[in-house]
């Protein structure tokens, strides 16, 4: 596959995530598949550089692409985000031990 295709599936996979056209398997499944720099422009949306998009909107995406990765009531909450994140710091803390 040539690197302007995986460039277009991965649009179109953020595509989905933002539309919330994706399942939470399939999304696991990319994101465990993808190569190190695929999962970065999989989970940064580029929001900062989109005039009007604000801090919630970051923290909606986030949540979005880590629910397949922890568990936690979906709620679209800040708790909701706080205990995803403390999930998956543990699992990153995790990984660099294991070095």
């Amino acid at each position: 596959m040539s690197i302007k295709e995986r460039n277009k599936q991965i649009r179109d996979l953020r595509a989905r995530i933002d539309n919330d056209t994706i399942s939470q398997k399939e999304l696991r499944e990319w994101l465990l598949n993808a190569a190190p720099g695929e999962v970065e422009r999989i989970a940064d949306p580029g929001l900062r550089h989109k005039s009007g998009a604000s801090h919630w909107d970051s923290t909606l995406w986030m949540l979005k692409i880590s629910r397949p990765l922890a568990y936690a009531t979906e709620d679209d909450s800040w708790g909701e985000f706080e205990k995803l994140f403390s999930i998956i710091f543990r699992k990153m803390i995790e990984a660099e031990k294991k070095k």
